[in-house]
């Protein structure tokens, strides 16, 4: 699933982003929950030297989790394209995941460079 994400992004992307930070799925476990840790994690380790250096022009994101894709939305990223997991199947045409979240699917995700606060 997350190949075929990867694969697709930049047919999805605007066409003007040629460069862009791919974070990879976060976590953060129980006892650590609602302390802002996810939300810090959108854009830690971004410096706004080696972002222009790079001309980097956005963010992208794979989230499985419901919770991950509020998180996401939340904070101004764009779903480009989101893989149902009832089309996920076995060789008997049995869905092979189900969530226990309400997540309906992997999305790709995409922030533009410009919409990040910390780079004004």
């Amino acid at each position: 699933m997350l190949n075929q994400c990867h694969e697709d992004f930049w047919s999805l992307s605007p066409s003007d982003i040629h460069v862009v930070l791919h974070r990879e799925i976060s976590s953060v476990s129980d006892g650590f929950k609602r302390q802002g840790i996810a939300t810090k994690m959108l854009t830690a380790n971004m410096e706004k030297q080696k972002i222009d250096d790079y001309c980097v022009g956005g963010v992208i994101s794979e989230t499985s989790s419901h919770a991950n894709q509020i998180l996401l939305e939340k904070n101004g990223f764009k779903c480009l394209k989101e893989i149902p997991y009832s089309s996920i199947l076995d060789s008997q045409g049995n869905q092979i995941l189900k969530t226990d979240d309400g997540a309906q699917g992997l999305r790709l995700n995409l922030k533009r460079i410009e919409h990040f606060k910390l780079l004004d």
